[in-house]
């Protein structure tokens, strides 16, 4: 409790959620300048490239951050959680060596009752039709899933290279009625929710878009998704790294 007292405290009064907290930068801004990250989404392709992955990590040393039920398959460095609702399903998979990052549209309360130890909070527009940019560590757009946003925040994090595994897309896993995640959260889809994740994949491939234009505007190394994925412009096999 004295933990939680402590966050919720300095989170008032330094890190506010209000709509002052647009303005203020994180307090991980190139802790991690010029080191190397795994992005870990939650695509069925994750198992069938595991061992592959392994490797990548082993040679480049990856930092890694991944998010929501991730912590049933891997205990990433980071685990992040932009919804509530997965933040409230998920939370208890957290491990003990994961640091913890929150999107700042979840509120204290619900981080305070399902979650006791320090965390850090992503700050971010939450818009989806804004365009990708950082200033002073702000990710300016929403980037519209945790996936991208999580690619956003290691750029902060100051990475140099970025790899992605598991973010398969929607489209082809829609056509052939697949689990959207390596692992089942028992939903059956309708058109209705399709159509949703169509939209979804339409955002994410306008983010990652933008990002690799934000990334090459600066000068710096874009990111590959090394696993399958409908993100074409985005891919590059996990083979040719390893």
């Amino acid at each position: 409790m004295q933990y939680v007292n402590k966050i919720r405290s300095f989170y008032k009064d330094i890190f506010s959620l209000d709509k002052d907290s647009h303005n203020i930068s994180p307090v991980y801004v190139n802790r991690h300048k010029e080191k190397d990250f795994l992005i870990v989404g939650t695509g069925p392709s994750l198992k069938k490239n595991w061992k592959k992955i392994g490797e990548l990590q082993t040679k480049y040393n990856l930092i890694t951050m991944g998010a929501n039920n991730i912590g049933d398959f891997i205990q990433p460095d980071y685990h992040c959680f932009t919804n509530k609702k997965r933040f409230i399903n998920y939370s208890h998979t957290i491990g003990n060596k994961s640091k913890v990052l929150i999107g700042e549209h979840i509120s204290i309360q619900v981080v305070k009752k399902h979650y006791g130890r320090y965390f850090e909070i992503i700050p971010y527009l939450n818009d989806h039709d804004a365009s990708f940019n950082i200033e002073n560590g702000i990710i300016r757009a929403s980037c519209r899933t945790v996936g991208v946003l999580m690619i956003a925040n290691a750029i902060v994090m100051g990475a140099r290279k970025i790899f992605v595994v598991g973010m398969d897309g929607y489209k082809d896993i829609i056509n052939t009625g697949s689990d959207i995640h390596f692992y089942s959260e028992n939903n059956s889809r309708n058109d209705s929710q399709n159509d949703y994740f169509l939209t979804i994949d339409y955002y994410n491939n306008k983010f990652l878009n933008e990002i690799k234009f934000y990334l090459e505007s600066n000068n710096r190394e874009s990111f590959s998704i090394v696993t399958p994925t409908t993100y074409q412009d985005n891919y590059c096999a996990i083979d040719q790294f390893l």
